[in-house]
């Protein structure tokens, strides 16, 4: 453009501040562009005295009615130069009531000095013709002189009278308009301005009169039906007492066209600007802020009029102010055209730092000097803050990878090595570097490979997790290392399956400690399984008395250093607290305790031995308590052959047993009182063994109590029913079973029934097997049944029957044969 273009806010105060002017500033204006925008009044104070009101007034009227201000006149330069000026500009309020003005500011110094030298021919003419008629000759070579300019002039020039006739018109009116000179000479300024009719003109022409001259813009109509815009400057001229006016038209096409352009930049640059999430900035070349967009408010919390005029540096963080500094020298300094890319912290008006990424690039003038400096600043303190977050997080991930005695490793989806850690040399001996790029299943010994293929290459299809996988490979020396492998499944962001991450751990040692622990397993059974037959044929044997003078022997031996442990626990519990007291007074007495002495307890682990000690004592009481049951248990068996086989009341040892198990008859905190109803049948006395029948008695019907406690089902708020099945029940069936031709008593069957929890297919299959037991460690020695058994069966020759339904109860059948 050829002029000035500019943008500046009127404030409330009536102060004025640039924002924007372009480069031609200083040729048109005699300042640079940025001694204007630090200080508005250089420019405001060059109009020339004698223009100085009419500027005054015009600018006051164009801001009042926010109209057009268009101002001819003349400055003064900083260094006393004048020039004519044309200055233009469009007001327009903004929402807190400043004014923006953009416009343009053009040299019409030639121009004026063409009119004035225009008006001063004419007046010599004239004055000739009045004067020197006698030297007609020489005024008309004077006037022809003068004419050339005119008819050469590339703008349309009209003289008319006071009615707007056109009485001449030069050769650029004829070719702009398309109207020969006769057809301007019978036509009137309404003719191809339909904005001047005659009314109006009568109006301008009086303020023509009065001011002498004014210019305006309008659309003209050429001879084809078009309108052109055009710019008009209207001149008054008087001569010999009759009145004329003669009108300078220039095309404006092109001009309003490059206007209309530039606002359409102007408006989308201001839209892309106040809408950009970056934030968009200007420095002069000497880091001084020019311009900020908006969004700077929103994102750093100061405001635009804050940092205008501010050091860039005053914001940036004394770390990376040399970044920032070296940016700035190297686009002053190199001369072609390149964008620089720079990272820094910038300071949020609430005193924290921001991480921002700026692409600089400089703004030159035609010599290549650089006005300014164009910014585009982003936030990125999210992405620095994540990418730290990220890096302590590998960090935190690679020291646990090189502190593990595991190897971990990444396949890719056709299962080759992507990465393993460095842990696999000393698994299997390898380097990472030998195994990246093979397969999963190369290292896999050639014995177990098909299966582990077939298993993983399954887990693969599915893409299920790898989940304790045993596994053999090979180590580098050959030997086989036994993997348990566990690796998990991962995906792309589109969900598309990548590969396994997972860990192999070498179990060989375990392996080998479970293999001989299973040797052991199975030694220990076959063990077992001899004491059982040896148990067995102890029972069965005839010689009790030999047997319980052993089971005697032994239930003494160690029933004395049991008593002695057992006694002996209480004081150790004394002694060990009163130590624990007196440990703690020490670490209370004194302030700091001695290194020496804090490392030994924490090699210790001084708090779990305080803490885990009273535990460990009545561990041991409950233990030594329980091997003195068991050697009670021995005795009480070992008395099983002292009385002989005579004729007794069963249903006086069934009661002996119930009133010795009464206490436990009773009702508890779980569950009502057990209920035993007793439906005795008409008996004979029988030949037996009392003793051992008793203790038959007493183990299933102890049974039956331990199965009743164990059950869940019995409500203590039930009215006592013995038909009630939410009431504990024991019911003792006793009756004779005679002979069917005889009518003599042939057996005698026993029933104890309970409706307890019940017991499953597999437990009641093995209930009679000797050890074998469903309480909980130290509560039964599963002795008892398959001792009752053998009594029964062996002792008696008699039988013992079970028949139980699991959450029912239970039902023992005891068949004893009468002997005569």
């Amino acid at each position: 453009m050829p002029g000035v273009i500019f943008q500046c806010f009127q404030h409330l105060d009536n102060s004025v501040s640039f924002s924007f002017l372009s480069a031609d500033c200083r040729a048109i204006l005699g300042v640079s562009p940025e001694a204007i925008r630090a200080d508005a009044r250089l420019l405001l104070k060059m109009p020339h005295p004698d223009d100085i009101d009419e500027f005054d007034r015009s600018v006051a009227v164009s801001a009042a009615q926010l109209t057009l201000w268009d101002w001819e006149g003349r400055l003064i330069w900083p260094s006393g130069k004048v020039k004519w000026v044309k200055w233009r500009a469009v007001p327009e309020r903004q929402s807190n009531g400043e004014i923006l003005w953009d416009g343009l500011i053009m040299d019409i110094t030639a121009r004026v000095s063409a009119e004035d030298t225009l008006q001063q021919a004419w007046e010599e003419v004239e004055q000739e013709v009045e004067q020197r008629r006698a030297e007609l000759k020489q005024t008309r070579e004077q006037l022809q002189l003068t004419q050339f300019p005119l008819e050469r002039s590339p703008d349309a020039i009209f003289f008319m009278n006071d009615r707007a006739d056109f009485l001449r018109v030069n050769q650029s009116a004829c070719q702009i308009f398309g109207y020969s000179p006769s057809d301007f000479l019978s036509m009137s300024l309404s003719d191809i301005d339909p904005n001047f009719p005659d009314s109006t003109w009568q109006q301008y022409w009086e303020i023509l009169k009065l001011e002498g001259s004014f210019t305006l813009k309008s659309f003209y109509r050429q001879n084809n039906g078009k309108t052109l815009p055009v710019e008009v400057s209207l001149k008054y001229l008087k001569f010999n007492d009759t009145e004329y006016s003669y009108a300078f038209v220039r095309d404006i096409r092109d001009r309003e066209a490059t206007e209309q352009a530039i606002r359409e930049s102007e408006a989308k640059f201001r839209s892309m600007v106040e809408n950009a999430n970056d934030i968009i900035y200007l420095l002069t070349p000497d880091s001084l802020f020019s311009y900020v967009s908006p969004n700077w408010s929103d994102i750093l919390g100061h405001s635009p009029a804050e940092i205008q005029g501010q050091p860039h540096t005053l914001f940036v963080h004394p770390e990376d102010l040399y970044i920032c500094q070296e940016a700035m020298a190297k686009i002053v300094t190199t001369e072609q055209k390149q964008q620089f890319k720079i990272e820094y912290r910038i300071k949020h008006r609430n005193g924290t730092w921001r991480w921002h990424t700026s692409n600089l690039s400089p703004v030159r003038n035609s010599s290549g000097r650089v006005l300014s400096v164009v910014g585009i600043a982003r936030d990125i303190t999210d992405r620095v803050l994540a990418k730290a977050a990220l890096q302590e997080s590998e960090q935190r991930f690679r020291n646990l990878v090189e502190t593990t005695s595991d190897w971990i490793w990444e396949i890719n989806s056709e299962g080759v090595y992507t990465y393993v850690s460095p842990q696999i040399s000393s698994v299997l001996g390898y380097s990472p570097q030998e195994v990246l790029g093979t397969t999963i299943f190369n290292l896999k010994e050639t014995e177990n490979k098909q299966k582990t293929v077939g298993v993983i290459k399954e887990k693969f299809a599915k893409q299920e997790p790898l989940i304790s996988i045993e596994n053999v490979s090979l180590h580098k020396n050959g030997h086989s290392i036994v993997l348990e492998t566990n690796g998990v499944p991962f995906f792309d962001r589109s969900k598309n399956f990548q590969g396994y991450r997972g860990i192999d751990r070498d179990i060989t040692e375990r392996k080998q400690a479970e293999a001989k622990l299973r040797q052991q397993a199975k030694d220990l059974k076959k063990a077992l399984r001899k004491l059982k037959k040896a148990q067995m044929k102890l029972v069965q044997s005839e010689k009790m008395s030999s047997l319980g003078q052993t089971v005697a022997g032994i239930a003494h031996e160690i029933n004395n250093p049991i008593c002695f442990i057992h006694g002996n626990l209480s004081h150790a519990r004394d002694y060990i607290f009163d130590i624990l007291r007196l440990l703690k007074a020490y670490e209370s007495e004194f302030d700091k305790i001695p290194d020496r002495i804090v490392k030994i307890g924490q090699e210790i682990d001084l708090e779990f031995i305080k803490e885990d000690l009273p535990n460990l004592l009545s561990s041991m009481e409950v233990g030594t308590e329980r091997i003195r049951e068991i050697v009670l248990s021995l005795r009480n068996f070992s008395r099983l052959d002292e009385s002989a086989k005579k004729k007794v009341d069963l249903h006086s040892g069934i009661d002996s047993t119930l009133m010795i198990l009464s206490s436990r008859l009773r009702e508890t905190l779980d569950r009502p009182e057990i209920k035993v109803v007793r439906e005795y049948g008409i008996i004979p006395e029988i030949e037996c063994f009392a003793g051992q029948l008793n203790q038959v008695f007493m183990n299933i019907i102890s049974n039956a109590i331990d199965a009743i406690d164990e059950s869940k089902k019995f409500d203590k708020n039930q009215t006592v029913n013995g038909e009630n099945n939410l009431i504990p029940v024991v019911r003792i069936t006793t009756e004779v079973i005679l002979k069917s031709r005889t009518q003599i008593p042939k057996k005698i069957l026993i029933r104890i029934k309970d409706n307890g929890m019940g017991m499953t297919e597999s437990v009641k299959s093995k209930i009679f097997d000797p050890f074998f037991t469903t309480k909980s460690v130290g509560k039964g020695t599963g002795m008892g049944m398959s001792i009752s058994y053998q009594i029964i069966t062996e002792k008696h020759r008699g039988k013992l029957r079970c028949q139980s339904i699991l959450g029912q109860g239970t039902e023992f059948t005891i068949e004893i044969p009468i002997t005569s």
